[in-house]
C-alpha cells in the first residue's frame, strides 16, 4: 500500500507556486508536474523518509494541483477536496505575502541542497564508470571512491573547500585544494590507509575532470548547434552499462509492458533524447528519413493494404508525432507495436538490424507488481496504485485502456446483506431492466448534456467522449424525468453526474501513468456546466 505522509508548509507553499505557473504563466502542465513531483521526492529522501513509488508521484501532483487550483480561484477552476493546511498556507499567502515567500525561500534553498547532493552521487557515479574503463592494477574502484570520500570530508572538516571533491567541476578546484591536503600531517598520521591510495587517486580523478569538462562542453556545443542533439557520451556508457538495462531482441520482440526505452544506437552514434517509446519511433523515423527519403513518404505505410503510418496532414493520424516540419508519424500504439514497426521500418529501408541497438530498462514498480501475489479478499485497491498488474497481458496496454470510459470504485459498494433486501411491493426487475434498456436508445439525455457540458477547445477527443458518456449515464440513471436542459438543475448535475463522470475517466488516466511515462502527470480536461 502507499506510504501516506502529511504534505507541510513547505511543501505545500512550492505546490502553490506551481499553480500559479500553470494558472497565471501559463507553462505546460506536465513539465511543471514532473519537476514539482521530482522535487519532494529528492527533498523526502534528504530528510531520510522512506518513501515508495506512490509517494508525491506524478499522478499525486497532478490531483493536488487541482484541489489548489480550486482554493487560488475561489471555486473557478480544479476540483474540491483541498485540506485545511492546504487552505491556511494559501490564506498565508494572501494575508502575509512576506511570511509565506520565507516559506517558499526555504522549500527552494532545500531542494537546491538536494540537487546538490544527487549532483555529487552522479559525479561518483561516472567516475566509477570511468575507473571500469581504465583499471588499474593495485585498487578497485570502491577503494578509490572509498579514499576520495574520506579527503573529501577532511577537507571539508578543515574549509579546505566547501562541497567537497565530488561537487568540483574542474581540474583547477582538486588541485588547489589536493595541494593543501596534502601538506596536512595528521590527515596522513589518522587515516593511513586512505592517503595511501590517495596517491592513486589523486592522479585519476583528474584525468577524469578533463575527460568530464571536455565531454559537457562538446555536449553544449552540440546542443546549441542542433534541434536533435547526440547524449553525453560519458552518461551514455554510464547508462548502457547499468544492471537494468535489457537489450531489444528484433528476432523475438516480447511483452515490452511496464518498460521504458533508454538508449538507441544507429551507425555509431548513440541517441538518448527521448522518454517514451512513441518518441523513440519518431526518432528512429527521422534518422531513416534522413538516410531513406524514399521510404519516408506523404501516406506511406508499413505493408500493402495497410492504413498511412506517416501523413502530412496530422489530424489524418491519431496520435500523430512530428518527425521533420510538415510530417508526422503515427504513434498510437502498444510499446510492443512499435518496436515490433521499429524493426518492420528498419527492414524496409534495408537496414542492417545487427548494426541497431535499442535498449529499454523495466519500471522497478513493474518488477513488484509483476511477482506480486494475488490481494487478500479484505484488502482494499487503491486508485493511486497500479491495479491492473493481475489481469492478463493484453488488459494492461494503454491503447486498450483509453478506450474504457471510467473506472468504478468496486471497493466503495458494499457487500450484499440481509438488510438490503427489499420488503413489501416492488418494480418487477424485469421490467425495471427493461425501462433501463430502452433508455439506452433515447438520444435526448446526450443531446441535453452537450448543451450542459463546456470544456476546453483542445481536450482530448475520447476523454471528452468519456466524461460526457458517463455523465449521460448518470443522468438517466438519478434524472429520467428532464427532457430538456431547462428541466435541469445545474448545481445537482454538477454534483451528482459531471464531477463523478471525471473522477471516473481520471483514474483511467492515472493507471495508463502507470504503464507509459507518456502518460504521466497528466489529467483530464477540466469541464463545466454551461450557466
Amino acid at each position: 500500500m502507499a506510504i501516506r505522509i502529511e504534505w507541510d508548509e513547505f511543501e505545500i507553499a512550492l505546490l502553490i507556486e506551481a499553480c500559479e505557473e500553470v494558472l497565471r504563466k501559463g507553462k505546460p502542465k506536465s513539465e511543471v508536474v514532473k519537476t514539482v513531483s521530482s522535487n519532494l521526492r529528492k527533498r523526502a529522501i534528504s530528510k531520510n523518509i522512506a518513501i515508495d513509488d506512490v509517494f508525491r508521484n506524478e499522478n499525486g501532483i497532478a490531483l493536488q494541483m487541482q484541489k489548489m487550483a480550486y482554493l487560488l480561484t475561489h471555486g473557478e477552476k480544479g476540483m474540491p477536496g483541498a485540506s485545511k493546511l492546504y487552505a491556511e498556507v494559501a490564506e498565508l499567502r494572501e494575508e502575509n505575502p512576506k511570511k509565506f515567500e520565507e516559506i517558499l525561500k526555504r522549500a527552494k534553498e532545500e531542494i537546491e541542497m538536494t540537487d546538490l547532493s544527487q549532483q555529487n552521487i552522479d559525479k561518483k557515479a561516472l567516475f566509477a564508470q570511468w575507473l571500469n574503463e581504465h583499471p588499474i592494477k593495485k585498487y578497485t574502484p570502491s577503494a578509490i571512491i572509498d579514499a576520495l570520500d574520506v579527503a573529501s570530508r577532511y577537507c571539508v572538516s578543515k574549509k579546505v573547500c566547501k562541497d567537497g571533491f565530488w561537487s568540483m567541476q574542474n581540474k583547477a578546484e582538486f588541485n588547489a585544494a589536493t595541494s593543501k591536503l596534502l601538506s596536512f600531517r595528521l590527515f596522513r598520521l589518522k587515516y593511513r590507509s586512505a592517503a595511501a591510495k590517495m596517491d592513486k587517486a589523486i592522479p585519476l580523478y583528474k584525468a577524469f575532470l578533463d575527460s568530464y569538462v571536455a565531454s559537457r562542453e562538446e555536449n553544449t556545443a552540440e546542443f546549441e548547434g542542433e534541434a536533435l542533439n547526440e547524449p553525453d557520451s560519458m552518461l551514455s556508457t554510464a547508462a548502457a552499462n547499468s544492471d537494468d538495462i535489457i537489450r531489444l531482441d528484433f528476432s523475438d520482440i516480447g511483452s515490452l509492458i511496464f518498460s521504458k526505452p533508454v538508449c538507441l544506437n544507429y551507425k555509431d552514434h548513440t541517441f538518448t533524447d527521448f522518454n517514451s517509446w512513441a518518441s523513440l519511433y519518431a526518432k528512429v523515423a527521422f534518422l531513416l528519413k534522413q538516410d531513406y527519403p524514399q521510404i519516408i513518404v506523404d501516406g506511406g505505410s508499413l505493408s500493402e493494404g495497410a492504413a498511412p503510418e506517416f501523413s502530412m496532414n496530422s489530424k489524418a493520424l491519431r496520435k500523430p508525432k512530428a518527425i521533420t516540419d510538415g510530417l508526422f508519424i503515427e504513434t498510437n500504439h502498444s510499446a510492443t507495436e512499435i518496436a515490433s514497426r521499429i524493426a518492420t521500418l528498419l527492414r524496409l529501408c534495408g537496414v542492417d538490424l545487427n548494426k541497431v541497438s535499442i535498449t529499454y530498462t523495466l519500471k522497478k514498480e513493474a518488477e513488484q507488481k509483476r511477482t506480486s501475489q494475488a490481494r487478500s479478499e479484505n484488502e482494499k485497491m487503491n486508485e493511486y496504485e497500479y491495479m491492473l498488474g493481475e489481469l492478463p497481458t493484453l488488459f494492461q496496454e494503454t491503447a486498450l485502456l483509453d478506450r474504457i470510459h471510467g473506472f468504478v470504485k468496486g471497493w466503495d459498494i458494499p457487500r450484499m446483506n440481509d438488510s438490503l433486501k427489499v420488503t413489501g411491493w416492488a418494480l418487477n426487475s424485469e421490467y425495471f431492466c427493461s425501462i433501463l434498456h430502452e433508455l439506452r436508445n433515447d438520444m435526448s439525455y446526450s443531446a441535453i448534456v452537450e448543451k450542459l457540458v463546456k470544456g476546453p477547445d483542445d481536450a482530448d477527443t475520447r476523454d471528452a467522449k468519456a466524461i460526457k458518456k458517463i455523465a449521460t449515464a448518470y443522468l438517466k440513471l438519478l434524472f429520467p424525468n428532464v427532457q430538456s436542459e431547462i428541466d435541469v438543475d445545474k448545481t445537482e448535475f454538477r454534483d451528482y453526474c459531471l464531477i463523478p463522470a471525471m473522477k471516473m475517466r481520471r483514474i483511467i488516466k492515472l493507471q495508463q501513468g502507470f504503464i507509459d511515462t507518456e502518460y504521466k502527470g497528466k489529467d483530464v480536461p477540466f469541464f463545466t456546466v454551461d450557466d
